[in-house]
């Protein structure tokens, strides 16, 4: 390009007599080119501007790895400035439990210059965590130079607890393509072309040789072809410059657009001697206007279709736009006060016209970006409303005003109940000059134009730039393609390689790629869903595409169909997702939900869900079988629609209304259309609330047979009552006669020592009788009464011995114990065989003494009982442990029998302790 400014510098000399003529031309030219710069420049204004209003979390860091911007959906989202977050205080707002993990990934992608992807969790402004999906990638400048990361962040806590929503990404309207260098050509006076470079065989799809002469003509566009030959050969007769854009149609088909323009090259003498000029490829230009006037028409769409009023104004503050909403709050239609300034007609309430005009200087002085006010307005009717403002200022690079957009939404019902009113009104008068000055020369003139036209290229590649990486950080893969066919590709972003290992180019060049990768049980549906929903606008189609590995993914494709203003469809703009985690999730709760089933199916008994309207949610198999019903027909009806026996009802009530959670009870149910149990039936119905309960689910296990079972063991155990009593009664008299009979036999024996012994004999029979006796008198035979039997073995053994409570004091310290016969007889023989000796031999000569009888159970572990007297004692020379005695040996057989050990202190009398361990038969 450089080298064209170099000759077109050599020849300027020859053109200084046509640089009057040229003006006029070049500045209608210039003008154009003007408009169209500042257009492209609106839009990445507006590209901008929706960067900082899309859902999605953005942030950049420089060459250090320190992050040195946030759009403002991220500080919308932490609640935290842009100071707070500016290099590392972004990672303040990550989990605890995350953060380590998430700072070493960063880490490492940087230094290795490669893509990330984590998920973490992250503190939004009312201090939740959510989860997000951190997508970032490298930046490179025009030179390749390393520039630092870019990331984005989504939200995708739903995802985490597989329940209903998932994301949906803002769409890109308008795509920039690249500007190719420019063609050089020359001709002679005639206009037969001599000279061409290869950039201009290029563009136009033809060899050199085939250029030279008219060859160049054949390759013209038909549709363009008579124009352009009319607008050179018209520059040739009147010697002024060609100026013209016109299409090459090449061999391969595709079209070519380009700016053509040429001077003539004069001798000294000024006769023309031929003409040198430019093609310069302007394909991506006009579909770059192309794709801006599909995407205007897209924001316009989503505009007029929004719940706020849109008024858009021009740097005059005249209405520029005034969407449907806004013809719905103030009464007026667009053509109405489209072009008007507020104070040419009555909109702004008159006390608060001041208040307004504050806001919008601040706005206009570079004060405020942006505001929000709340003012009163009037309608086309004359009313008053009261509206809230959200005004923002658009400006291009050079900090020159583009425009002013004002998002009104009518609050008049909420500040009606408001004690205090904010008045905005105001007027924006925006005064911009503009000044072109004459330009000196034709030189100076092609030299601006060559560096605007530099910048402009500049900024395009590093708004594309951008835009791809976006792209490349988002999940979401935003594509374009055919309305009709096969729906071939015609564009898709960088990041499908992310998402199913491909290129884009195997989607572009490919027509068929999309088609042939789609699952081949998907494909039938595909074609029929996208040929019968594009009635309307949008669709949302899932399937499996086959991916670079040879795995098969689901994905969530959203389709819309874009028209031309005929509503001729144009082509199909979309996005796609990968939502196989989702489908995964689906189906293993599909599969959860059917082993529930089952298993509910299977419980022996009816199961049935109700809410608290008492209406059935849910049966098992069980209970419709049992109303020979199906499952579905209890769906959505109330209890007592099965059958009036079906006494559940009361049941149901009282556990709604009571603050239980979960209860239990045994009902009766008679269903004479059970043909499997016609006969009452007995059920254990356990009930269970959930939900916050707003319902609950109800368990009936027939218990019929258990139930009949009981009552047979309890009358069988009433039969063994009365037989078992029946035999203490016997076992008692029997023990009674022997006892009876020793003492009638102790009449006729007068041996001393041979009647001590027929007395010790008839002593432990009568203990033994008392303990039948006790088990007949109780009702519950298991257990004795330790201290009832206690004090009548202990009075009748004073009675045996001929003592009174006036010579003998017995003391009984006895507690509440209850034991099994097995246990109370051992005990009983050795009280007998103690209480005896004290009573025989501990006070021979003393008219007076203390009997201690103590029974205890300690720590309910262990019992201790004890005997002891005021005796004499054991002489000091006596073994008692060695006895021939009788009686002490049977205590010590009966001590051991028990399983514990007995002790004896000879220091007061005679003092025996017996420890036995208390077993699960002591009560």
């Amino acid at each position: 390009m450089y080298r064209i400014i170099e000759t077109l510098q050599q020849r300027i000399n020859l053109l200084e007599a046509e640089i009057d003529r040229l003006l006029d031309s070049r500045k209608t030219e210039l003008t154009k080119r003007q408009q169209v710069e500042i257009a492209l420049t609106e839009s990445e204004e507006r590209f901008r501007s929706i960067t900082n209003s899309i859902p999605v979390l953005l942030r950049m860091s420089d060459t250090t790895g320190k992050c040195n911007f946030f759009n403002q959906t991220w500080l919308d989202f932490t609640g935290r400035t842009f100071e707070q977050e500016i290099n590392s205080g972004w990672t303040q707002s990550l989990h605890p439990e995350d953060c380590q993990k998430s700072v070493e990934t960063y880490i490492s992608a940087f230094h290795k210059r490669q893509s990330f992807q984590m998920e973490y969790r992250f503190r939004r402004a009312d201090g939740e965590y959510r989860w997000l999906l951190d997508t970032g990638a490298p930046r490179f400048s025009l030179d390749g130079s390393f520039a630092g990361y870019i990331g984005s962040c989504i939200d995708i806590t739903d995802r985490k607890w597989a329940e209903d929503g998932l994301y949906q990404s803002e769409r890109l309207y308008a795509t920039l393509t690249e500007v190719s260098p420019v063609g050089f050509f020359r001709t002679d006076v005639e206009g037969k072309n001599l000279y061409c470079n290869e950039r201009s065989c290029e563009i136009a799809g033809i060899t050199p040789v085939e250029c030279l002469g008219y060859g160049w003509i054949k390759n013209l566009h038909p549709e363009d072809r008579d124009r352009v030959l009319s607008e050179w050969n018209q520059a040739i007769q009147t010697e002024q410059i060609f100026s013209s854009e016109y299409r090459f149609l090449r061999p391969d088909g595709t079209v070519k657009w380009v700016f053509g323009q040429a001077v003539a090259e004069r001798e000294d003498n000024g006769t023309i001697v031929s003409y040198i000029g430019t093609i310069t490829d302007i394909t991506d230009r006009k579909q770059a206007e192309a794709k801006l006037e599909t995407a205007y028409q897209q924001l316009t769409f989503h505009v007029e279709n929004s719940p706020l009023a849109v008024i858009e104004w021009d740097k005059h503050f005249r209405v520029k736009r005034w969407s449907k909403q806004a013809e719905k709050i103030f009464g007026w239609r667009e053509e109405e006060v489209l072009g008007l300034h507020p104070n040419e007609w009555k909109i702004v309430f008159v006390d608060e016209v001041e208040i307004v005009n504050g806001l919008l200087i601040r706005l206009l002085t570079g004060m405020e970006s942006r505001n929000t006010s709340y003012n009163r307005n009037y309608t086309k009717e004359g009313s008053v409303i009261y509206c809230e403002w959200y005004n923002s200022v658009l400006f291009d690079s050079a900090e020159n005003l583009i425009s002013i957009q004002s998002l009104v939404q009518d609050v008049s019902d909420r500040k009606c109940a408001e004690t205090a009113l904010q008045q905005l009104a105001g007027e924006l008068e925006i005064r911009v000059q503009e000044r072109t000055q004459e330009l000196a020369s034709i030189v100076k003139l092609l030299q601006q134009e060559i560096a605007e036209r530099e910048q402009a290229q500049k900024e395009l590649l590093v708004v594309k730039e951008r835009l791809q990486y976006l792209l490349s950080a988002s999940p979401t893969v935003i594509y374009s393609c055919k309305a009709e066919g096969n729906y071939a590709t015609t564009f898709i972003s960088d990041n499908i390689a992310v998402l199913l290992g491909y290129k884009p180019t195997d989607f572009v060049e490919e027509s068929s790629f999309w088609i042939n990768g789609i699952h081949p049980e998907d494909v039938p549906r595909i074609f029929t869903e996208m040929m019968s929903n594009f009635g309307g606008r949008k669709h949302i189609l899932e399937y499996r595409f086959l991916d670079a590995f040879g795995n098969y993914l689901w994905l969530q494709n959203d389709l819309t169909l874009v028209r031309d203003p005929a509503g001729n469809p144009l082509e199909i703009v979309g996005s796609m997702i990968d939502i196989t985690a989702k489908k995964l999730a689906e189906s293993a709760l599909l599969a959860a939900k059917e082993q529930l089933q089952a298993v509910i199916d299977a419980v022996p008994g009816f199961v049935y869900w109700l809410g608290v309207d008492r209406r059935f949610l849910g049966v098992n198999r069980q209970l419709a079988l049992m109303f020979n019903l199906s499952p579905d027909a209890f769906v959505g009806k109330e209890v007592g629609f099965i059958n009036p026996n079906f006494n559940c009802t009361d049941f149901i009530d009282v556990f709604f209304t009571s603050s239980d959670t979960s209860t239990s009870q045994e009902i009766t149910l008679t269903l004479a259309e059970n043909r499997l149990f016609p006969q009452p039936r007995t059920y254990l119905v356990v009930a269970q609330k959930y939900n916050q309960e707003q319902a609950a689910i109800f368990v009936g296990i027939d218990i019929t047979e258990r139930k009949q079972g009981e009552e047979q063991i309890k009358a069988s155990l009433k039969e063994k009552e009365v037989l078992l009593k029946e035999i203490h009664h016997r076992v008692k008299n029997n023990l009674q006669i022997i006892s009876s009979l020793l003492k009638l036999q102790s009449k006729y024996i007068k041996d001393s020592e041979s009647m001590e012994l027929f007395i010790d004999s008839y002593n432990r029979i009568r203990s033994m009788a008392l303990i039948h006796e006790n088990l007949y008198r109780t009702t519950d035979l298991a257990r004795i009464d330790t201290a009832e039997y206690i004090r009548k073995l202990v009075s009748n053994l004073s009675s045996s011995y001929g003592f009174s409570s006036k010579t003998i004091e017995v003391k009984l310290e006895i507690d509440s114990i209850f034991l099994d016969i097995d246990t109370a007889i051992p005990c009983g023989l050795i009280i007998n065989e103690l209480v005896s000796n004290a009573f025989k031999y501990a006070f021979p000569q003393v008219k007076k003494g203390k009997v201690l009888v103590s029974f205890q159970l300690i720590n309910n572990s262990h019992f201790i009982l004890r005997v002891s007297d005021t005796g004499v004692g054991f002489p000091p020379t006596f073994d008692w442990e060695q006895t021939e005695s009788l009686g002490l040996q049977l205590v010590l057989n009966l001590t051991e029998q028990l399983g514990g050990n007995i002790e004896l202190d000879r220091s007061s009398g005679t003092d025996f302790q017996i420890c036995f361990a208390k077993n699960t038969r002591h009560q």
